[in-house]
């Protein structure tokens, strides 16, 4: 690779010295085969030229990746955002996989039953499908992630949020712009000194 960095710009003959020239050739690699054929180049050449090989063919991981694509179901250490058919939200985070996760919050009925839960039970009209779960971020750690749920839900907060504003991390450390301060054009807030 560092060969070809600082043989790419030099492309043309380059003199060296009275009677010898460099001549740059790219070849594929082909194993045995590539010693083969710079032999026989160098012996076709004679002695007034030095012969330089340059790979500059990529390899074939680099072209596309060999790995397939996780489906969105299986996404996990993420912060979410549920969106209800009526306008409203919810913000959440999980580790688990977002479709065990989701699963969970469309229960209507029982114990355990989530913020998303009981609006839906006392709602019969709202409808949230998975599609209506958007994922906003990705974080492994189980602190940090809260801390980004933390400001998403401050970021959002435009009274349409479903989160218990009491079992959410409250971050006043931050004051980040609200989503009502966002629509009017207020990006950055102000500090009082």
């Amino acid at each position: 690779k560092e060969l070809d960095k600082r043989l790419e710009n030099n492309e043309k003959l380059v003199f060296e010295g009275p009677d010898r020239k460099k001549v740059y050739i790219r070849l594929p690699y082909l194993g045995d085969m590539s010693s083969k054929i710079r032999n026989c180049i160098r012996r076709g050449l004679s002695g007034k030229f030095e012969l330089v090989l340059i790979n500059k063919f990529t390899k074939l991981n680099q072209m596309f990746s060999f790995k397939d694509r996780q489906p969105k179901h299986l996404k996990h250490d993420l912060v979410y955002r549920i969106d209800c058919s009526c306008g409203r939200r919810y913000i959440g985070e999980t580790c688990r996989a977002l479709k065990t996760r989701f699963d969970e919050h469309m229960k209507t009925s029982g114990t355990g039953m989530t913020e998303v839960g009981k609006h839906l039970n006392s709602n019969p009209r709202c409808q949230i499908t998975f599609e209506d779960c958007k994922i906003l971020t990705y974080e492994s750690s189980t602190f940090r992630r809260k801390i980004k749920e933390s400001l998403y839900i401050q970021q959002y907060d435009d009274g349409t949020l479903l989160n218990d504003k009491m079992s959410s991390v409250p971050l006043f450390l931050f004051s980040l712009p609200t989503y009502q301060d966002q629509q009017k054009g207020k990006i950055f807030p102000k500090f009082k000194v």
